[in-house]
């Protein structure tokens, strides 16, 4: 849902300038285009889906995540020594040399 927000507000907004900030009226008075509206509604909803997953600073601020910085060899495999070796370069090479 968020992806298709920001698609339709992008959609609307390159529109909008195509065809000019103002629309004419019945009465061939310029007013707001219409569209700026769908930019509008569209950017809101897209924002408050960024503020729950904590992609604006403010919410991210408030996420609760833990301080210790962990390797991608320990996020992958954990602490299991065995299959650690597989990010080795020396792994890699050894195996390369018994072919």
């Amino acid at each position: 849902m968020m992806c298709l927000h920001y698609g339709l507000a992008r959609r609307a907004a390159l529109e909008m300038f195509k065809a000019g900030l103002t629309a004419q009226d019945d009465h061939d008075l310029p007013r707001k285009s219409p569209l700026n509206q769908l930019v509008k509604e569209h950017s809101a909803e897209f924002r408050k889906y960024a503020q729950r997953f904590g992609m604006d600073p403010s919410s991210r601020a408030e996420l609760d995540v833990p301080s210790t910085v962990r390797s991608r060899r320990e996020i992958l495999l954990g602490s299991d020594k065995d299959n650690a070796a597989f990010f080795d370069d020396a792994f890699w090479f050894d195996l390369a040399r018994q072919k």
